[in-house]
């Protein structure tokens, strides 16, 4: 790991004691989660809504592949940029696209939905903590 640089730079900010959580509200398809993440590329920290804390990793080659490790799975992750959309593809999880979704379309989707909210997550409480990885 190189130089840690500005902490003012990074996404979890910076204050005393433990890194703050970074938080996004991000969509996969029909459903939304709130996606948090802290520490650093070799050792975060990630909650998908109320779900556990799980530790995870990420080695990324700068440009679209990465090894991602979450709850000691290591996932070959591919991704590509298109507009505000990233696709992320893993051969053991299949490809999806994420949004990072703001509070008002949030609530649009929820009224589209009838106020059902999203359903159940799968594994590691939803497939968006990939993305929030990268």
């Amino acid at each position: 790991a190189g130089a840690a640089g500005d902490p003012f730079d990074v996404a979890t900010g910076w204050r005393i004691g433990e890194p703050a959580w970074a938080r996004w509200r991000m969509r996969a398809g029909n459903r939304t989660a709130i996606v948090r993440a802290r520490g650093w590329r070799e050792a975060a920290e990630i909650r998908i809504d109320d779900g556990p804390v799980l530790a995870a990793s990420i080695d990324w080659n700068g440009v679209s592949e990465a090894i991602v490790v979450v709850d000691g799975v290591l996932h070959h992750v591919v991704t590509r940029l298109d507009g505000n959309t990233a696709w992320i593809a893993a051969p053991d999880l299949g490809t999806w696209a994420v949004d990072e979704e703001d509070e008002l379309t949030a609530a649009r989707h929820e009224e589209d939905a009838g106020g059902q909210g999203s359903e159940k997550p799968s594994r590691y409480g939803d497939d968006l903590l990939h993305g929030v990885l990268l």
